[in-house]
């Protein structure tokens, strides 16, 4: 056991070494040195410590919980830190009539500095936060001249601090530290600490779809595309990455978007979220556009494919058969073969009989918004 123990863990039943950096055995030494504890350090604290502990509360005016917080500690401390008083002290003998002699020790426990540390207002000499959180350190001193600290992060060690302060480190807490103020008055010194442990922050959590798909989406140009997301644990989102009307410093948690703009090239779509530790997240969904593709036609007049020269007045029969297709029209021809709507495979005989040469056209079109269209001259002669 140190000869000044200034223990900064908190302590209760099932404390062990390995969670207190040795500080379990080191407060059964201690029980141990004030007859409390009558066997040797076990590294845990179980029923008989417990009961240890409270007779020595007791004997020292604080509750008898059997646990070691604040002011136990506080109590230890003062105890094994101060200066003993030796059997035979420095006597200044100064002769009176009553031949009595006034005795003044060398080494005087009330000369030693008190000194008070907090992190987050808190009087824990141990705290554990979530990374990234801000941290408020303050400190007071009595019977002091001059105080340093050390530890923790780089902006918190200084040789020189005010008798009493606060500081709020400009740094985020990203790994657990120790933070230490020493205060001083030329003869004695005394130092308080606080363990500042961090562990990771929960990050958000974020469901991100295009057209109800995840992480990649194969799409036909033109195909329009409905983004929708969740997110929990979060308090702000962005958007980044493809389209311009896609890209935005906020967006709701939750919402549903359709792009405006037809996807004509692939691209990446990115959802960014935050929370209130500063920590982030970020889904991206793959957009990858594919070239629409165009319908193929087949289309006859009278079983002749581009060209038919036929005697006038004969009759005239069209078929077509068409591929990837979703929609046809006609146009051209007479007026009975002229159509805003024709099935994309069928055939049609026209009543009228040809007098004159004319170019019959169809026209398709799918729902990629690809279009094709073929067409037969006919050439019509005169009888014989």
């Amino acid at each position: 056991m140190p000869s000044c123990l200034s223990l900064i863990y908190n302590m209760g039943y099932g404390a062990r070494d390995m969670n207190t950096n040795g500080e379990a055995s080191f407060l059964q030494d201690f029980l141990n040195s004030q007859g409390l504890f009558n066997q040797e350090p076990t590294g845990f604290v179980g029923r008989i410590t417990i009961a240890s502990i409270k007779n020595f509360q007791s004997l020292n005016g604080i509750t008898p919980t059997g646990y070691v917080g604040f002011y136990t500690r506080t109590k230890i401390k003062n105890i094994t830190c101060s200066p003993s008083v030796s059997q035979n002290p420095v006597q200044n003998i100064t002769p009176t009539q009553s031949n009595s002699v006034t005795l003044s020790t060398a080494n005087n426990s009330s000369n030693r500095p008190s000194v008070f540390l907090r992190v987050n207002n808190s009087q824990n000499s141990v705290i554990t936060i979530t990374e990234n959180t801000s941290l408020t350190i303050s400190w007071s001193s009595k019977g002091s001249s001059s105080c340093s600290s050390s530890g923790g992060f780089s902006n918190w060690s200084s040789t020189s601090r005010p008798l009493t302060g606060s500081v709020e480190l400009r740094d985020t807490a990203q790994v657990s530290s120790t933070f230490t103020i020493t205060c001083t008055n030329g003869n004695f010194s005394s130092s308080d600490s606080v363990r500042v442990n961090v562990k990771e922050g929960t990050k958000p959590i974020i469901s991100f779809t295009a057209n109800n798909a995840s992480d990649s989406l194969d799409i036909i140009e033109n195909t329009g595309v409905t983004f929708s997301w969740y997110a929990s644990n979060a308090d702000s989102c962005n958007s980044s990455g493809g389209t311009s009307n896609w890209a935005t410093p906020s967006r709701p948690l939750s919402g549903s978007v359709e792009l405006r703009d037809l996807m004509t090239v692939s691209q990446t779509y990115t959802l960014t979220c935050r929370n209130s530790s500063a920590i982030s997240e970020s889904k991206s969904i793959r957009i990858n556009v594919k070239e629409a593709q165009s319908p193929t036609i087949t289309l006859t007049a009278n079983s002749s494919e581009n060209v038919l020269t036929m005697v006038e007045g004969t009759p005239l029969t069209f078929s077509w058969t068409t591929n990837n297709a979703d929609f046809c029209s006609s146009s051209g021809g007479f007026s009975n073969w002229t159509s805003p709507y024709r099935p994309t495979a069928a055939s049609a005989e026209l009543r009228d009989p040809i007098q004159v040469s004319q170019m019959f056209t169809l026209n398709c079109r799918n729902s990629s918004g690809a279009s094709a269209a073929k067409s037969v001259q006919v050439n019509v002669r005169e009888a014989n």
